[in-house]
């Protein structure tokens, strides 16, 4: 089997000649000639794209063009420090956000420092842009098939679908508390918010519906920051929503699920999710694949990296790999690169997995 035949024996529910083993992008920099070697070996390559444009992911996607909405970044120096002011100018207001940023190897890292949403009326601008982007949503179907022709045989492309309304809250617009507090206290300004932001996903629902993915993906970062109250009423509402539009076309529905999730194991169990993407491992994450198989029969699971053997010696990198997958017990499972490994580990360790895994040298 190829790369792309393993994910899709997966997908079907059925055993692949070996665990699929794949890369996402490099998030900064050219990747270097790991990417080669080790795709020669069987290394399958991620690829995310949008089935629909224009859309808002925070920071990566600021720049959407929209009428009668205009959206700024400044890039300058305080203090010695990298920063970025992201400026959103609305017809129902203006709202701005400040993000430091640091370089490690292959990451871009930021850390937030001011949020857009800093009074209750802050919203309103949010309303008035997914407003916007509901009404000139439109497919992108032509780029997510020329991926595809590229990769050909080499790897996979997702779905990616920008987030439900919590986790967008407190990852993009507010901080934490401030989203917490206003998702109890349901103001006005954040009711009609979530009113215009279900609509999004309604038409986005429609088409993602008809795009050539197989697998629709939710980035909603799902961790302990999300209890199993909002997590049933913000988010599973709108996975309904995908779930439905998706019923009958063969597509598997995804969400980015990369934190500490033993609290939502019953309330994941219930949901429509089809496929956990980028799940965490034990001891950074706090489920064990032993329960998740029972907890969950019937989802793809793809794990994530482990993050607490990042900066082991490669002996205890192959023996966290053999634990792993010795928990599991079968080849019904992906191994998947997708927070960043520094630079100089990212070949030893993803040709380490592959060795486990039993991939030809």
């Amino acid at each position: 089997m190829d790369a792309r035949e393993r994910i899709l024996t997966l997908l079907a529910g059925e055993e692949p000649d070996r665990v699929p083993v794949l890369a996402g992008e490099v998030r900064v920099g050219p990747p270097g000639g790991w990417v080669p070697r080790l795709t020669a070996r069987g290394l399958g390559l991620l690829r995310r794209l949008c089935p629909y444009r224009p859309h808002f992911n925070f920071p990566a996607a600021f720049q959407t063009f929209l009428p009668g909405i205009r959206c700024t970044s400044t890039y300058y120096l305080e203090g010695g420090r990298m920063k970025i002011r992201f400026t959103l100018e609305t017809p129902d207001g203006e709202v701005s956000s400040v993000l430091l940023l640091k370089f490690t190897g292959t990451l871009a890292a930021y850390a937030r420092e001011e949020p857009f949403i800093k009074l209750r009326a802050d919203w309103r601008a949010f309303t008035c842009l997914f407003r916007t982007l509901t009404r000139v949503l439109s497919p992108n179907y032509d780029d997510f098939t020329r991926e595809e022709e590229t990769l050909g045989g080499r790897g996979f492309v997702f779905g990616y679908l920008t987030k439900t309304a919590y986790p967008r809250a407190w990852i993009q617009l507010a901080n934490p508390d401030q989203a917490v507090l206003d998702f109890k206290q349901m103001p006005a300004e954040l009711e009609e918010f979530l009113e215009v932001e279900r609509a999004f996903h309604q038409r986005a629902a429609e088409i993602a519906a008809g795009s050539p993915a197989r697998v629709l993906n939710l980035y909603d970062n799902i961790t302990d920051m999300v209890s199993p109250a909002l997590f049933e009423r913000f988010c599973v509402p709108t996975y309904q929503i995908y779930a439905e539009a998706l019923r009958g076309t063969g597509k598997l529905l995804a969400v980015h699920m990369d934190g500490r999730l033993a609290h939502l194991k019953e309330p994941v169990a219930r949901s429509p999710i089809q496929l956990i993407d980028s799940f965490t491992v034990p001891p950074v994450g706090d489920l064990p694949l032993s329960e998740v198989r029972s907890a969950w029969p019937g989802k793809v699971i793809w794990v994530t990296c482990p993050p607490h053997l990042t900066y082991m010696p490669m002996e205890q990198v192959r023996q966290g790999y053999e634990q792993l997958l010795d928990e599991w017990g079968d080849r019904r499972l992906a191994i998947e690169y997708v927070e960043d490994l520094p630079a100089a580990e990212m070949e030893p360790h993803l040709e380490t997995v592959l060795d486990v895994c039993g991939y030809p040298s």
